[in-house]
């Protein structure tokens, strides 16, 4: 990620010097197919290893994405949508290099130790604010291009009609203190996309790592 520069996240998260969240975990994932949203849970108390076993983990949304198209603008892909802020303090930021493009990668090795090296990542060429979402705000338009993403090969193209390929977004490597570790914390943050003036109606599969195609 630092690579990548500046990125987006929650700002003004602290309250006389506290944080506004005090977080046990994190989620980014598909919850329909044209929104993705982030989620905490509160820290676990100690407890009795049965009681852990019996505790129901309640997770609260804080961020939510919905994407309404994805328009081919050149050699590019514009990503246009509606993104909400859930938490009462501060505000959050939406950041151009926030969001990713995977395209499966037609010479990568079926020995690809991981989900990554089997894709070609693309990411936008600009590095600027998207956005500023604030709490109590009516769900806010955003748009984000990504550069050079190849176009699509209807060869490809599976039966429901897309091609495998996602927009992700990345979550925050720290979010209100707390620090983001994979695979503890499960943050694919991602979405099935098909070029065009309107989102897909394509319904998600059961584990939202791969939530279609």
């Amino acid at each position: 990620m630092a690579e990548r520069g500046e990125r987006g996240g929650p700002e003004n998260a602290e309250k006389d010097g506290e944080s506004v969240l005090q977080i046990g975990g994190v989620k980014t994932e598909a919850t329909a197919g044209d929104t993705v949203e982030l989620f905490t849970r509160d820290p676990v108390p100690e407890q009795s290893e049965d009681d852990a076993r019996s505790a129901r983990v309640e997770w609260d949304p804080r961020l939510s994405l919905t994407f309404t198209s994805a328009k081919r603008e050149g050699s590019g892909v514009t990503f246009y949508g509606q993104a909400s802020y859930l938490v009462e303090e501060g505000v959050y930021t939406l950041h151009s290099k926030d969001f990713t493009v995977l395209v499966p990668d037609e010479v990568a090795s079926e020995d690809a130790e991981d989900f990554e090296s089997e894709y070609q990542s693309y990411a936008s060429d600009e590095d600027e604010t998207l956005i500023i979402l604030e709490s109590g705000d009516s769900p806010q338009d955003f748009s984000v291009t990504i550069a050079d993403v190849p176009p699509e090969d209807d060869s490809q193209r599976h039966a429901d009609g897309t091609t495998g390929r996602y927009v992700q977004y990345e979550t925050p490597e720290e979010l209100w203190s707390y620090q983001v570790q994979v695979p503890q914390d499960y943050v694919p943050g991602r979405l099935c996309y098909i070029e065009g003036d309107e989102w897909h109606d394509v319904e998600l599969f059961d584990f939202s790592d791969l939530p279609c195609g």
